[in-house]
């Protein structure tokens, strides 16, 4: 059952969010959630890419690297999908012997809070000295994510060995953990605003059919 909440694919999200994860966030005037980060607090953000919405965003700051955030991204194509998310983070190596095309789309072993669960590598791009390794954790709905994490304090990502993967020739770190103070409020936050730009474009195509 852990592997499944982990692991379960929507079918219905394939083809939808075909935007990149992570577009760089720029300043728009569509009074969009924008919460300044709070040192191991969960905060919001709405992720835009060329003045358009691609989706919100709860996340966290990495307590071993600090820069690898642990995200939850909402889409907000349509509103049934505001109760889903795609939980994805990204480890930082340095590591000598990294090789971006035998690492991307490959499944990894992994350990969350001590649970073995498999993970995807997506890509990897070179930032500063190394690289930085998106890692996909899976779909899963809102309230399935905060029964998860229910009474517990911090979530522990760990990536391990399998037959045909050395994590240590990819990854000179492959351990970050999170604090999971504010998460619940902060996903009620993320599938508010979500509900809120989703509403707001059924609302502009309304009044463009209207005219």
């Amino acid at each position: 059952m852990v592997r499944q909440f982990i692991l379960k694919v929507l079918i219905f999200f394939t083809a939808s969010f075909t935007c990149p994860i992570y577009a760089e966030t720029i300043e728009v005037s569509e009074g969009y959630i924008e919460e300044d980060y709070i040192e191991d607090v969960w905060t919001v953000n709405v992720n835009v890419n060329e003045s358009l919405p691609t989706g919100v965003i709860a996340s966290v700051n990495g307590k071993i690297t600090h820069g690898d955030r642990l995200r939850i991204r909402i889409p907000i194509d349509e509103a049934k999908y505001c109760d889903y998310g795609n939980s994805i983070t990204t480890f930082y190596s340095i590591a000598k012997n990294h090789d971006p095309s035998k690492l991307e789309e490959k499944i990894i072993p992994a350990a969350l809070n001590k649970i073995n669960i498999n993970v995807e590598a997506l890509y990897s791009f070179k930032f500063l000295s190394g690289y930085s390794i998106f890692i996909n954790m899976g779909w899963n709905d809102l309230k399935s994510i905060k029964t998860f994490f229910q009474n517990k304090k911090e979530a522990s990502l760990e990536l391990k060995d399998s037959e045909d993967l050395k994590t240590q020739d990819h990854f000179d770190v492959t351990k970050n953990t999170f604090s999971l103070n504010g998460l619940n409020e902060a996903l009620d936050r993320a599938r508010g605003e979500c509900l809120r730009i989703v509403n707001k474009k059924e609302m502009k195509l309304l009044n463009i059919k209207s005219l």
